[in-house]
């Protein structure tokens, strides 16, 4: 909404994992059928720098956008070693690239 309406941006210097949400979905159809309990990390297991992909959606929406970043870095990437242990496999990997 902010690139919208022209507003700035204000964050640090962030990476995230994401992952699409029929992926989401596949998963949960899996551990729904294997009867999982507990927490599990389901993600890329990529970081994507904010910064990149807030740029994406402005030159997609070919909206220019103001982003200011403040001095401080936070990485947050999923370890999907326990989903790929009970026999869980991302599809398309390849498609969390920018």
């Amino acid at each position: 909404m902010k690139i919208k309406n022209k507003q700035e941006i204000l964050i640090n210097d962030s990476y995230r994992d994401f992952i699409h949400v029929n992926e989401v979905s596949r998963f949960l159809n899996f551990s729904s059928k294997k009867d999982l309990k507990g927490i599990l990390n389901l993600g890329s297991g990529k970081s994507l720098i904010l910064q990149k992909i807030i740029k994406m959606i402005s030159n997609k929406l070919k909206i220019p956008c103001k982003i200011t970043k403040y001095n401080k870095t936070d990485k947050i990437v999923s370890s999907n070693s326990l989903i790929r242990k009970i026999g869980y496999k991302i599809k398309n990997e390849k498609n969390f690239d920018i």
